[in-house]
């Protein structure tokens, strides 16, 4: 659960970060890859009827009034603490992504064309569907989550996108996600999954390691101390990263000009 001192860490990430950070729409970045990500994708304007397929889904969600058993696996939130029972549109509404990134995600699948998704964190479904709802042909998503009750109602939603190739592994991420590595090599990942320092920093060295080539996006890098000790070690580990406060990008890849860039976003 995030405490008193994790919240003024986080404000003052945020403060630093607006004083940092530049490169609006790539100006100043050296690295092709990065300059990429952020002209192509991060500043890239959608059409006004993308992501429209989604929105009046998640709305239903946000007002979904149903109450489902929740386990509390990781570091847990601030708005539920260990609560046994959660409604769901309380947790769409507290826990899902945001309009903004959700649709971040979104350009991101439609530039990069991914074969394989890897989702860490499924919770209501909505970041899985700004996702689904990019995903070209032929392309696999697969999204874990540790609580069945949550993942079914997801699951329920995400059926009425009619997108294809959408697979949901519940279980322990401990166990899930090295079983996972061990069949398939994603080259798309969204993390949003245990939001600790260690767990975090177990994610990125078993994707680094799993993956050839790709993106690892990684949800709240200042939610609290302990996962803005984790970025900071991702940071330093990466070839290139991009930091935009609420999320932080990683690009692995042959042959790229190592940076790390804050970006007001």
């Amino acid at each position: 659960m995030v405490n008193f001192s994790d919240k003024i860490f986080a404000s003052l990430s945020l403060l630093k970060h607006f004083l940092l950070s530049k490169h609006r729409k790539g100006r100043g970045i050296h690295s092709p890859a990065a300059f990429e990500l952020v002209s192509k994708v991060i500043f890239q304007k959608l059409h006004k009827s993308e992501p429209d397929d989604v929105s009046e889904i998640i709305e239903e969600i946000k007002k979904d009034t149903r109450i489902v058993e929740f386990t509390e696996y990781g570091a847990g939130s601030s708005n539920f603490g260990k609560k046994d029972n959660r409604v769901i549109g309380k947790i769409a509404r507290n826990a899902g992504i945001k309009a903004k990134y959700g649709e971040l995600l979104y350009k991101a699948i439609s530039y990069y064309k991914p074969s394989t998704i890897l989702e860490i964190g499924t919770s209501a479904g909505i970041s899985t569907l700004y996702m689904a709802n990019a995903m070209p042909e032929n392309c696999s998503l697969f999204t874990l989550e540790g609580n069945s009750a949550v993942q079914h109602v997801a699951k329920e939603y995400l059926n009425k996108l009619n997108a294809q190739g959408i697979h949901f592994i519940c279980g322990n991420f401990d166990d899930e996600i090295p079983r996972f590595l061990g069949q398939y090599k994603p080259d798309f990942v969204f993390v949003d999954g245990n939001h600790t320092y260690q767990a975090t920093i177990n994610y990125y060295k078993q994707l680094a390691a799993a993956m050839n080539r790709g993106i690892i996006v990684f949800d709240d890098i200042y939610w609290s101390r302990g996962m803005g000790k984790a970025w900071k070690e991702i940071g330093e580990r990466s070839d290139i990263a991009v930091d935009i406060y609420s999320m932080g990008i990683v690009i692995i890849g042959e042959m790229l000009t190592p940076g790390y860039y804050r970006v007001r976003f």
